[in-house]
């Protein structure tokens, strides 16, 4: 917890603050398309970011088909319990927890399907990682971390597909970090839709008046109203 305000946490509030009031008409978006439900497969995107002294690993898993069909199912941001000492190392840690994610969600929709076939398709920015994972092994990441060798051989031994995606077109991106403007733009159409104006405008100022409000008392400038309940 914050034992003492300062300018740091000044910045931070007012810049959560921001990012809640100018994406409060933001929501998941779910498309049905033409597929075949039979058809559909599941779409893991894995990210982390690679911090001191502890990374954030974050994942996005959707049902995803061929002809338009984009239903995310499962999301992901968390802190890292071990310091790693590579961006490759925090990758594997966040791609096996979002494989895990995903064999649990495929065996769930495999109870909806006439056969048992569901495709996973893991999708990460990090070459390294790609290599690791098709050998099974990376002798210099293993050596240092126990863990991070065990990841690989997991990642080796699940049957899954694993592709290279652009670092822009992560959408795990969004769960591992703050994104500027322009990424963030970018992202967003994959995930969110517009709600009617008319509720959104209502639920724009509902929602200012309950940030300003929460502003003025963590920063000290009203008191905290408590209830009498006698």
């Amino acid at each position: 917890g914050i034992t003492r305000w300062s300018e740091y946490h000044k910045g931070q509030l007012e810049w959560l603050l921001g990012y809640i009031r100018k994406t409060s008409s933001k929501t998941l978006k779910f498309q049905r398309g033409k597929d075949s439900w039979d058809d559909l497969a599941i779409e893991c995107y894995t990210d982390a970011s690679w911090d001191c002294p502890y990374s954030t690993g974050g994942y996005l898993i959707a049902l995803k088909g061929n002809r338009g069909t984009f239903l995310p199912l499962s999301w992901c941001s968390k802190k890292i319990s071990v310091i790693c000492t590579s961006s490759a190392e925090s990758e594997a840690i966040a791609a096996t927890a979002g494989v895990k994610e995903s064999l649990s969600l495929a065996a769930l929709v495999d109870d909806t399907k006439e056969t048992d076939n569901t495709q996973i398709d893991l999708k990460v920015d990090n070459t390294a990682l790609i290599q690791a994972i098709k050998r099974g092994q990376s002798k210099k990441m293993a050596f240092m971390r126990k863990h991070c060798g065990l990841s690989f051989m997991f990642l080796k031994q699940v049957h899954m597909s694993v592709a290279h995606v652009g670092t822009q077109d992560n959408l795990a991106d969004i769960m591992t970090k703050r994104l500027s403007q322009a990424p963030l733009n970018n992202l967003l159409p994959y995930l969110e839709c517009l709600s009617d104006s008319n509720k959104l405008k209502q639920m724009e100022k509902s929602i200012q008046s309950s940030l300003d409000e929460l502003a003025a008392v963590l920063c000290g400038l009203v008191p905290v109203r408590v209830r009498n309940r006698s």
